[in-house]
């Protein structure tokens, strides 16, 4: 339900990914499906520099780590979470089926020994093209997918569903009350 943490583990989640190897993260990037807009840009900038104020504190008990917190910024860990937006079920699903090429093709730009040969992933595993607007920017490798909320579509889908089903339902009562109105009067 809500209230439980959710969102907050998710965020915490994307940021920790991008902890530098040497502090024994994956030095990665992030993509945060947001379906329901909980994903706010306040809260997950308050949670970087949080982060980096740990490593901070980390680093200065191992002076050596220094290099790797050199140039790292709370902007910076927030801009490496890709954050991409839902509103329908049809949305997450056809996220979901171009994600494989999104992430292939994200690999093959922030990587360049990847293979692939110059061709779009997409075309070298039979997977639909992403569309433009789902590029990723160029940034560390992707290291973690998170979907927050999985079930908010399933739910949003079920209850349109629900409401289409009891709007037929009233049309129906009110052409049925209509006919036996119009039969009374005749």
């Amino acid at each position: 339900g809500t209230g439980s943490g959710k969102t907050q583990l998710v965020l915490q989640a994307a940021l920790d990914v991008q902890i530098p190897p040497s502090f024994g993260g994956l030095g990665g990037s992030a993509v945060v499906v947001d379906t329901d807009g909980s994903v706010t840009g306040k809260r997950l900038h308050e949670m970087a520099q949080h982060l980096l104020h740990h490593l901070r504190a980390h680093q200065r008990a191992n002076p050596a780590l220094a290099r790797d917190l050199a140039g790292m910024s709370a902007a910076g860990l927030v801009a490496d979470i890709h954050v991409i937006r839902v509103f329908t079920l049809q949305e997450l699903l056809a996220l979901v089926t171009a994600l494989p090429g999104l992430l292939l093709d994200h690999a093959r730009r922030t990587d360049p020994s990847a293979a692939g040969g110059g061709q779009p992933a997409a075309l070298l595993l039979g997977l639909p093209a992403p569309p433009l607007a789902l590029r990723l920017a160029p940034s560390k490798p992707v290291r973690l997918v998170a979907i927050d909320s999985i079930a908010s579509p399933f739910r949003a889908a079920a209850l349109l569903a629900t409401k289409d089903a009891s709007v037929k339902r009233q049309q129906q009562l009110s052409l049925l009350v209509l006919t036996n109105a119009v039969s009374l009067w005749i």
